[in-house]
């Protein structure tokens, strides 16, 4: 025989094999081992747990509902085999034979504020912890998953697994939160959401999303300015933040007068930004596609005179081929050489409005400024002696050419052609227009 000294706290397991059972044996105290036990489990530390910590058993014992140790025939303690338990603070106890303890005594976790963990159900089991709004316990099915919000300490359950922490979003001023539902729920309004429905939490502060929610994106608002604007297209039907009902494919402009800070809803979306179009009092556009009454007028034009200021609106377009023009300014030797690009009534002339036709040219004379009409363009630029040149110089090199080839047929004929102080002149004349003529064109 032989005596153990346990000290205080410790315990150990001894095997009888007689009688096949392993009692265990508590410190202080002198064991002496009979000649039929034998310890299977040497002298170990009791299990001690601290205020703020807990230890996971595996195979914890069965008790009564007063709390004590449930035992057998033999005088064996019973077990839940195969089950898990948690333990909080207590004096210390020994583990009894097939009992484990499952890694080390841990820390209780404090989760702070504006924090969370994600917690599952790995079995159907009765929250100790969480009651409805009658104070009934909560039941848990297995894949169940919710929210363990703080500030405060997390006091963990066999029966659950932490997932991961949930940290809140924080909404700051001009900022929305983008959300995804991850499936069919209520959000934190009583609004019922369908699973991939997305919506904007605006609301500022801290946020912290359910369970079935999915943040996709913190959005900040575009600040708008004196001098750019936003294009706006609908992806759905919907009722935009003006209160006016769009259509799937509706375009329309927001400026500085309509919001100073703007975040789209998940049912539009910005297609561009537009900058402010100014337009002097001697300068004009013409704008292509324009909306009237919100609808654009695809393929029909429109001339914008100055003083203005305006954006463009979805679809309209400044031609390209003019631009912003500034009016024309002309003196008296300088003009301008029209043409018509589809017949209507010219009221741009001093005198009465004229018809003019498709392909139509016409020089508009200063001193004047000319305002070009919208069915218009300008070729180009000609001053009087140019314009002089081109219609005066062919009358008189057609005399010219008759002079000189009635000379010619005079002196084949073997005649005299008699030039008299006309013709002279009319020589003379032709030769003049001519070098002016070159010289202009040079």
């Amino acid at each position: 025989m032989s005596v153990v000294k346990l000290s205080p706290l410790f315990f150990m397991h001894v095997l009888n094999r007689n009688s096949n059972l392993t009692h265990v044996v508590r410190g202080p105290t002198r064991h002496t081992l009979l000649t039929d036990e034998v310890i299977v489990l040497p002298p170990q530390h009791m299990i001690t747990i601290g205020p703020h910590q807990y230890a996971l058993i595996e195979n914890p014992v069965k008790r009564t509902e007063d709390g004590n140790l449930v035992r057998d025939d033999n005088g064996q303690v019973l077990l839940r085999h195969g089950d898990k338990e948690v333990y909080f603070h207590q004096p210390p106890f020994p583990l009894y034979p097939g009992q484990n303890l499952v890694g080390q005594v841990r820390e209780l976790r404090v989760v702070p504020a504006n924090n969370a963990l994600l917690l599952c159900a790995t079995r159907d089991f009765i929250d100790r912890y969480s009651v409805d709004e009658h104070g009934t316990p909560l039941v848990r099915k297995a894949g169940d998953e919710w929210l363990f919000q703080g500030p405060r300490t997390y006091l963990p359950q066999a029966e659950e697994s932490v997932v991961e922490t949930v940290q809140a979003t924080v909404i700051r001023r001009n900022q929305a939160l983008l959300l995804e539902a991850r499936r069919d729920g209520v959000d934190y309004l009583g609004r019922p959401r369908l699973a991939g429905e997305q919506w904007l939490v605006k609301q500022p502060g801290a946020y912290m999303p359910a369970v079935w929610e999915k943040v996709i994106q913190v959005m900040t608002a575009f600040v708008m300015t004196e001098d750019i604007g936003a294009h706006m297209i609908a992806l759905s039907e919907f009722v935009d933040q003006f209160g006016h009902r769009r259509e799937p494919g509706d375009q329309w402009l927001i400026t500085r007068k309509d919001a100073e800070e703007f975040i789209p809803d998940v049912q539009e979306k910005v297609s561009n930004f537009v900058n402010l179009t100014v337009l002097s009092d001697r300068q004009f556009c013409v704008i292509e596609n324009p909306v009237v009454d919100g609808r654009a007028q695809i393929g029909t034009r429109v001339m914008v005179r100055g003083e203005r200021r305006f954006f463009l609106r979805p679809g309209e377009k400044i031609e390209a081929a003019r631009g912003v023009c500034q009016v024309p300014v002309l003196d008296q030797n300088h003009g301008l050489q029209m043409r018509a690009l589809q017949a209507f009534n010219d009221e741009s002339t001093t005198t009465k409005p004229v018809a003019r036709r498709a392909g139509d040219r016409w020089y508009v004379w200063g001193p004047r400024e000319y305002w070009p009409p919208l069915e218009a363009e300008i070729v180009g630029s000609v001053t009087f002696g140019q314009y002089f040149a081109r219609r005066a110089l062919v009358p008189f090199l057609l005399v010219t050419l008759l002079h000189l080839l009635m000379q010619l047929v005079c002196r084949l004929a073997g005649l005299t052609y008699p030039v008299g102080d006309w013709g002279a002149q009319i020589v003379l004349l032709a030769l003049i227009l001519n070098a002016v003529r070159v010289y202009l064109y040079a």
